[in-house]
């Protein structure tokens, strides 16, 4: 959508008054939020909050005068959260606007438990094993004779 089309809706909509938008109108300004201000509309419990953006859109479209670039990230933090850890490109600090794919993965693979700071979390496909089932094997019977010598040091106490 270029910068013009997005305007000529905006114009529509504030047009609308202070009546309350339809279902349709409430998806299209959801639609139309992250291409004109570069992040994903919160809903609130404000009964404005598609009238504010609405006029937000129209400001920002007004003295710009672009559409934002869109991101390719395909995760998104929850407002308020970033990530920073020394693990992580030396502590570099990550927000929506910077994160990448490869950096989200990196983290929760680290820290799974953190799953909940994100809004959106691309669903995984199913990794399917990358060596086979014989490297696998001499490697568990590694560790048994291990665990056997332990179990038969604690029955001879």
């Amino acid at each position: 959508m270029t910068h013009d089309e997005a305007l000529v809706i905006l114009e529509e909509l504030r047009g609308h008054g202070n009546a309350p938008f339809s279902l349709e109108q409430k998806q299209l300004i959801e639609e139309l939020y992250p291409q004109v201000m570069g992040r994903y509309f919160k809903k609130t419990s404000c009964r404005r909050c598609y009238h504010d953006a609405v006029i937000e859109m129209t400001v920002r479209l007004r003295r710009t005068r672009k559409m934002e670039v869109t991101k390719k990230c395909n995760y998104h933090m929850r407002a308020g959260f970033i990530i920073n850890s020394p693990l992580i490109d030396d502590g570099k600090i990550y927000t929506n606007a910077n994160l990448t794919d490869d950096v989200a993965a990196k983290y929760l693979e680290m820290f799974p438990g953190k799953r909940d700071m994100f809004d959106v979390v691309p669903e995984e496909e199913p990794k399917q094993a990358e060596t086979p089932v014989e490297e696998e094997e001499p490697a568990k019977a590694s560790v048994q004779p291990e665990k056997a010598k332990k179990k038969a040091k604690k029955h001879k106490r």
